[in-house]
């Protein structure tokens, strides 16, 4: 059993994150309580010329929207109602689940269930359609050849910080082979060479409810676990995918404001290939500084390169750590870089082997109802 906030690593990490028990112990906040942290930051700090407006502040983990393509279930339980005119339904107490390709997921408790055709009678018989929120959902589904922004991403598609666990639903058994993988969301991470932008090679492994697998989970004493925490665990199995527009993508980015955005795997490719240019190209003439582990020096470098693609936005001020910039190409998300360089393992810096496998990171793939698959990527806060 992992005990969050004992490790010197983590506490240090998060330090200007921690919250205060009434004894005085530290513990160490969950994913969405950080973001929120940085979202009310982000909020205060931007200027309305910073904001796009078809998004929302820095992105809390949430579940996925009508039409997402990862699967989810649509539940619901409370009084029968249900409001054609904005696809939102609300169960009787019999409780409706409803799997349905691009349902969305309520948690717990909830009474409502937004953005799918999943009506239920209050006996548990919905219909279970729940075809991607035709009456007021959203459709994450990719335009052919460009970058499409959405609300948000499933909640296995955003990694858990340090001293907090994932968030979300366990995963289907895991076959044996990947081709086969059920409908479900699954942990994913790089393997093979990083530096490839035109396949992608990753383990799958399961998640599974930390109820089951504490040992796996970061956990606090005298606290009970909370059943939406899932984590990383048992075997994995090896999957490649090419990066071009046979797969969807999905990728939590980071602007002023939350940038989801979804597109294929070509337009992720290039995406990727164009940060790794700009970066080399900025790093090649700083020898001295790489050597140092200067980054003030190679900040600022970055900052004044000619591709004008790194910048750093007024409303990053009080937001994040001094230091921290953001990578903005021609098309697509906005990358977090916290620092310039990554650690070596050893205590020390060095310039990644793939910038944009550092900082554009592989997270989660979802398997929808039809077979279809979806990378999903984070290139935000990571601690």
């Amino acid at each position: 059993m992992r005990v969050a906030g004992t490790g010197a690593g983590s506490r240090a990490k998060l330090s200007a994150m921690a919250g205060t028990r009434t004894d005085g112990s530290t513990r160490m906040w969950t994913r969405a309580t950080v973001l929120a942290i940085a979202a009310a930051a982000v909020l205060t700090a931007c200027s309305a010329d910073d904001q796009p407006t078809a998004a929302t502040a820095v992105q809390t983990p949430s579940t996925p929207p009508a039409g997402s393509s990862a699967p989810s279930t649509s539940t619901a339980s409370g009084t029968d109602s249900t409001d054609s005119s904005t696809g939102s339904t609300t169960d009787g107490d019999g409780s409706a689940t409803d799997p349905g390709a691009g349902g969305t997921t309520v948690p717990g408790g909830s009474d409502t269930a937004t953005g799918g055709d999943s009506s239920g009678d209050g006996s548990g018989n919905g219909d279970g359609s729940g075809n991607g929120g035709d009456q007021g959902g959203e459709d994450t589904t990719p335009e052919p050849g460009t970058w499409k922004q959405v609300t948000s991403l499933p909640s296995e598609a955003y990694p858990a910080l340090s001293g907090a666990n994932w968030s979300g639903d366990p995963s289907p058994a895991l076959p044996a082979d990947a081709a086969d993988l059920a409908p479900g969301m699954y942990r994913a991470s790089r393997t093979g060479d990083l530096t490839s932008t035109s396949a992608i090679s990753f383990a799958v492994q399961r998640f599974e409810r930390c109820t089951d697998v504490p040992d796996a989970c970061v956990t606090f004493d005298g606290e009970e676990i909370a059943p939406e925490d899932i984590a990383p665990s048992g075997p994995t199995i090896p999957f490649e995918f090419p990066l071009d527009a046979s797969v969807n993508v999905g990728v939590n980015g980071v602007d002023c404001q939350a940038d989801n955005q979804v597109a294929s795997g070509a337009e992720l490719a290039v995406m990727m290939r164009q940060l790794d240019s700009d970066y080399r190209a900025v790093i090649a003439g700083q020898g001295a500084a790489v050597a140092a582990e200067d980054f003030p020096a190679l900040t600022k470098a970055l900052l004044d390169s000619p591709s004008g693609h790194f910048q750093l936005p007024e409303c990053f001020s009080g937001a994040f750590s001094e230091g921290t910039i953001r990578w903005r190409g021609d098309e697509g998300p906005g990358v977090l870089i916290q620092f310039p360089m990554v650690p070596d393992g050893a205590g020390g810096s060095k310039v990644p082997e793939s910038p944009s496998a550092a900082w554009i990171r592989l997270a989660a793939i979802g398997v929808d109802g039809s077979g279809g698959r979806t990378l999903y990527f984070d290139a935000g806060i990571q601690l």
